[in-house]
């Protein structure tokens, strides 16, 4: 038997978000990724010292001005696929 955190956590309707939610990837390496893009999610991993294959950056374009300052490409980018928040993946 699961054990949960209330004995009502079907029906709960807190102030939480949910525990499971969908998410849009944006996979810089091997797709259509236009190669300045790529060039600035390099960019982006270097800054951020992120690792290889496993790390995801969490672009959250709708609140961080500083990403859009920093990554303009980027963000003109994902603004032009309608996309706002995405996890960016690059394996290098």
């Amino acid at each position: 038997m699961l054990e949960h955190k209330r004995d009502n956590w079907q029906d709960y309707k807190g102030p939480f978000p949910p525990a499971v939610s969908q998410m849009t990837v944006f996979n810089a390496q091997w797709t259509d990724c236009p190669v300045e893009v790529e060039k600035e999610v390099k960019k982006l991993w270097r800054d951020n010292e992120l690792g290889n294959d496993t790390e995801y950056y969490h672009w959250d374009g709708s609140e961080d001005e500083e990403d859009h300052e920093n990554y303009p490409i980027i963000h003109e980018y994902l603004k032009s696929k309608g996309v706002t928040k995405c996890l960016i993946h690059w394996w290098w």
